[in-house]
């Protein structure tokens, strides 16, 4: 299997004041940004995108340094559904490129604001993927879903063809999509 990650940083962070992705957290093994530990997190993808819009000025510049390639949502304002598909098409793109065949890969969408989540969970959605191909699956602790999500690419047309309302949730209402229990409450954690 083939895996791409997809980081979702194009909101305003007009609650915070700056710019989210960068806000220096404290982690095991020393100080670093959201944006750079989710980087570092998927590591192991074949490629890693990172979705920008308000901040773009900033990420842009660092995104290279963290193996991350940027991808612009022109319309950011249009909310975060905006932003997973301007992701999903570069993601689409690159896999073509790549000659990786739809039922051979998959993204993970991870919002920045979630950067908490841990490596166990990624390695719970692969495990899960692998014994349930064709289903979108969704990161869950004690029943509530969390990030990341991982969808397989050939789900990708259909996710793209969603309308936006409610967002990836109402997406994933229409394709086969389950929970994965992990055991893991920072992926609730936003932000």
């Amino acid at each position: 299997m083939h895996h791409y990650a997809l980081i979702l940083a194009a909101g305003a962070a007009s609650r915070m004041g700056r710019c989210k992705a960068l806000l220096p957290l404290p982690f095991p093994g020393g100080d670093c940004c959201a944006l750079e530990r989710l980087a570092r997190m998927y590591a192991f993808c074949g490629q890693r995108f990172v979705v920008t819009g308000h901040h773009a000025g900033l990420l842009e510049p660092v995104a290279p340094g963290w193996g991350l390639r940027a991808v612009r949502n022109p319309r950011p304002e249009d909310g975060m559904f905006s932003s997973i598909c301007a992701g999903l098409q570069a993601v689409l793109e690159q896999a073509r490129a790549d000659g990786v065949e739809p039922e051979q890969g998959g993204v993970f969408v991870h919002p920045v604001d979630v950067p908490l989540t841990r490596r166990l969970t990624l390695l719970a959605l692969l495990r899960t993927a692998d014994a349930v191909p064709g289903t979108a699956l969704q990161a869950a602790f004690c029943g509530e879903p969390g990030h990341p999500v991982y969808l397989p690419l050939s789900l990708v047309p259909a996710i793209l063809a969603h309308d936006g309302r409610e967002g990836l949730r109402g997406a994933l209402a229409s394709v086969p999509c389950r929970q994965v229990p992990v055991a893991d409450a920072a992926m609730l954690l936003d932000m």
